[in-house]
């Protein structure tokens, strides 16, 4: 029987359903379920990753650069446990809204590849693997692999390669050794224990790919060879234009609708349009050639509401928003702990989020307000709450006092397209504040394949400003871990280490949140990242997209559970002259 986590971590954005905003047309649970399920037809949507434009450089996780650029395989492959719209969503009990691209917590998950799972003693974990998963068999290179059943050896060979990767090995230190006892029994002995487990064993890097597509010619680096056991297989992939996607003969899935049980996927074909141009997104939802789009800002949901009545709005906030990283290992100024504060009170965070995102007077603490480790500005140290009152004339000198009188010059990387395409707006409006105080900022523009390097490899310049979770996930709490790649700053504390080893060994839930938060606003107050405003961000579904209830993701950047249970109704397609 599957034990919840013995460690609560409530990251996600909002600890409740989705918000349905004003604009477009407010749906509700049960006007998204009318009609019976229908077979057939293609959904083309803009998902997670095409609104921060990574595209998979290489689709082999163990090599890739970060778990964001990974989410294209994911429709394919399938993981060990997902969340459970069904039991706690929207269409359930409406307890958890599935709005975080980035996390769920353990305590909403259900099984995927896996039925069960259980801590055997207090530091082993026993998964108890489906019986009857299938690798499809089905890649565009013939004789890949036949079709062949998933069992526990796979979760072994998969986990191992990420264990002895060169720059994946570090992410899985906590494990000690991982076996299958059977041919369904998958161990995990840990070192010591670890509470963000769910993370790393259940989603993101831990979609099992199987030997054979390994050891096929090219590897699991050519998505030609890419072989899963998810609801989809897929059919095509051109770099800058689509990927796409065909239905799963061979999928274990059975869901249930109005009381009666259903195989699934119902849609035969994905597509997933690459499209980096904001305006000719909006444009291809706006003439119904998108059918779902997971990122829309609210600064069009005026316009979308008056030009485009039918379409369905469901509005949440972000986990995160864009950050300024400012490299703490090599750049001589940033190593001054009053340097990269001075910076952040020069910084109009308000202004920032009234321009960038239509409003202003934010609580621009980067934890969202809901999220079990938020703690609100006026409970924080007065060295810390400083950090978010702008004030020019102080920030200036505390530079001049830190040796900078004339201020400096530095450089800023930036990728244009990054946060719904706000990057370039929001580095604009920086570097006129900080040149206010005497900072002459550069901005250097890259592509995202190359901004995605520079982050986890903590190799640009001076500063970067990059669009993460900042705070918002235990994953997070690695922003000052020596040697992380999810420290991007490359800010080493030891006192902060010491915080983050107790906190992710501590079993009790109140004392480990206690200490997590602790470690929080101490990463606030060192000012390594300069966080800019949480925003809220739209999804919008046509109302032939059956059987959707406004979630955003069931895991990481984890589409599957919503895309195994919608259907497309023709009908009202060619009803509403599409």
């Amino acid at each position: 029987m599957k034990t919840k986590a013995l460690f609560l971590i409530l990251v996600l954005a909002l600890v409740a359903t989705a918000c349905f905003a004003k604009g477009g047309t407010e749906t509700t649970a049960t006007s998204a379920t009318t009609g019976t399920p229908i077979y057939g037809g293609t959904l083309t949507m803009l998902h997670l990753a095409n609104a921060n434009s990574y595209e998979p450089p290489d689709w082999d996780p163990v090599k890739a650069a970060g778990p964001w650029i990974i989410t294209y395989g994911v429709p394919v492959m399938g993981q060990a446990i997902e969340g459970d719209i069904e039991k706690f969503g929207p269409r359930g009990d409406k307890t958890f809204g599935f709005t975080n691209p980035g996390w769920v917590d353990e305590s909403f998950y259900t099984g995927d590849l896996v039925q069960s799972w259980e801590w055997t003693d207090p530091l082993t974990l026993t998964f108890h693997v489906r019986h009857g998963v299938m690798y499809s068999g089905i890649s565009v290179n013939p004789n890949v692999m036949k079709p062949r059943e998933f069992v526990a050896d796979d979760f072994v060979y998969h986990l191992k390669r990420m264990q002895t990767s060169a720059n994946k090995g570090q992410l899985w230190d906590w494990v000690a050794e991982t076996s299958a006892p059977d041919k369904y029994t998958w161990v995990v002995k840990f070192k010591k224990y670890y509470a963000d487990w769910s993370w790393w064993l259940a989603s993101a890097f831990m979609q099992p790919f199987a030997r054979e597509v390994v050891e096929a010619p090219g590897g699991a680096s050519d998505w030609k060879n890419i072989v899963g056991t998810g609801p989809f297989t897929l059919a095509e992939y051109v770099r800058g234009d689509h990927a796409t996607y065909l239905k799963n003969p061979n999928y274990w899935r059975k869901v249930t609708i109005n009381g009666k049980q259903y195989q699934s996927p119902f849609i035969d074909k994905m597509v997933w349009p690459i499209i980096a141009d904001e305006a000719t997104q909006i444009a291809s939802l706006r003439t119904g050639k998108v059918d779902w789009d997971t990122v829309v800002p609210p600064r069009y949901a005026d316009t979308l509401a008056s030009t485009s009545k039918a379409l369905m709005r469901f509005s949440y906030l972000t986990e995160g928003s864009l950050v300024v990283a400012l490299q703490t290992s090599t750049s001589q100024y940033f190593k001054d702990v009053n340097v990269r504060q001075a910076l952040m009170i020069g910084t109009d965070l308000n202004t920032i989020g009234l321009n960038a995102w239509g409003k202003g007077n934010y609580d621009i603490n980067p934890l969202v307000k809901g999220a079990a480790l938020y703690v609100p500005i006026d409970q924080m140290p007065a060295t810390t709450k400083q950090l978010f009152t702008y004030d020019p004339t102080k920030a200036k000198k505390m530079l001049a006092d830190a040796g900078y009188p004339n201020g400096f010059k530095i450089e800023m990387t930036y990728n244009p397209s990054d946060v719904g395409n706000m990057s370039q707006d929001i580095a604009s409006m920086i570097v006129d504040m900080w040149g206010k105080i005497g900072v002459t900022v550069t901005l250097k523009p890259v592509e995202p394949a190359v901004m995605t390097n520079l982050t986890y490899g903590h190799a640009y310049t001076d500063s970067m400003l990059v669009g993460r979770g900042y705070g918002t996930a235990g994953v997070e709490m690695a922003l000052g871990v020596k040697g992380h790649e999810e420290n991007t700053s490359a800010w080493v504390n030891d006192d902060y280490t010491n915080m983050y080893n107790q906190a992710f060994a501590e079993r009790d839930a109140k004392k480990a949140l206690a200490l997590k938060k602790q470690m929080a606003v101490k990463l606030l107050e060192a000012a390594t990242m300069i966080p800019t405003a949480v925003h809220s961000q739209d999804a919008y579904a046509w109302p032939w997209v059956k059987n959707y209830y406004g979630e955003i993701s069931a895991g990481f950047m984890d589409h599957n559970p919503m895309l195994e249970r919608l259907w497309i109704d023709p009908n009202v397609k060619k009803q509403m002259g599409f």
